[in-house]
């Protein structure tokens, strides 16, 4: 077996990227057979964490503290995007802290 070969392997059964990590999360969960919009199959995964914060009309963003850890996954042809809990798709851990938020 080739060093490519071997490395590939090691990247899918232990995944280091975000990307890596909900492509390996989605491969396992995703069952349908493309975009539910168009049908189409071809996907941008983002390569990063985001977070969901709570909006009031009345105060604007209501508590940072009070967000949702998503990975977005884009459909490339209708735009269609797709949010993916963080947590439950073991990209982060519960008690990792997302960029700009404090503990």
């Amino acid at each position: 077996m080739n060093e490519d070969a071997d490395n590939s392997n090691q990247l899918q059964s232990n995944p280091k990227t975000v990307e890596e990590k909900i492509k390996k999360f989605l491969d396992e969960k995703w069952k349908s057979d493309g975009c539910q919009i168009c049908g189409e199959r071809e996907f941008f995964t983002f390569d990063s964490v985001m977070k969901i914060t709570e909006f009031s009309p009345k105060a604007g963003f209501v508590s940072a503290r009070q967000s949702i850890p998503v990975v977005p996954v884009m459909c490339l042809n209708c735009g269609n995007l797709n949010l993916f809990n963080a947590i439950l798709a073991e990209v982060i851990a519960p008690q990792e802290p997302l960029q700009g938020e404090v503990k």
